[in-house]
């Protein structure tokens, strides 16, 4: 089941309609798969060690599959910097948006939810690379 393509609906609607770069949507669908993982391993167990592993593994093929897919795309490279460090590097501060607004939504609307985006902001500004999508184990 696929759900909510509007957007970040707590962004003004003008906002959301200035263009901006590609990378802006990647992030998005990046976080969109870093929670799809999250939220099966809440509703089946999150200690259950085996699918974490599956669950992590799943969010790391599709992160890298959407990615290298995208790379594809002959027109994305004339909107993208050139070189792949500047490309990973724009990546994530577009993650790091995401993430600190996807904070916010959660604590207004889900606020059981808020650990996701929160491990995120601090992964992405410790510099690590993709997540797993499980939380850390306690």
């Amino acid at each position: 089941m696929v759900l909510d393509f509007e957007g970040e609906p707590a962004r003004p609607v003008e906002e959301r309609r200035h263009p901006s770069s590609p990378l802006r949507d990647v992030a998005g669908m990046t976080r969109s798969f870093q929670y799809a993982a999250a939220m099966a391993l809440r509703a089946h167990g999150q200690a259950d060690h085996e699918l974490r592993v599956l669950a992590d593994a799943w969010t790391v093929r599709n992160v890298n599959t959407f990615l290298a897919g995208y790379a594809d795309v002959d027109a994305a490279h004339r909107l993208l910097p050139q070189s792949r460090p500047s490309r990973d590097a724009l990546l994530s501060v577009f993650e790091l948006d995401k993430a600190v607004y996807e904070v916010a939504y959660e604590l207004a609307h889900r606020p059981e939810l808020v650990d996701l985006p929160v491990q995120a902001v601090e992964r992405l500004l410790n510099g690590e690379d993709q997540l797993p999508a499980t939380e850390p184990e306690a």
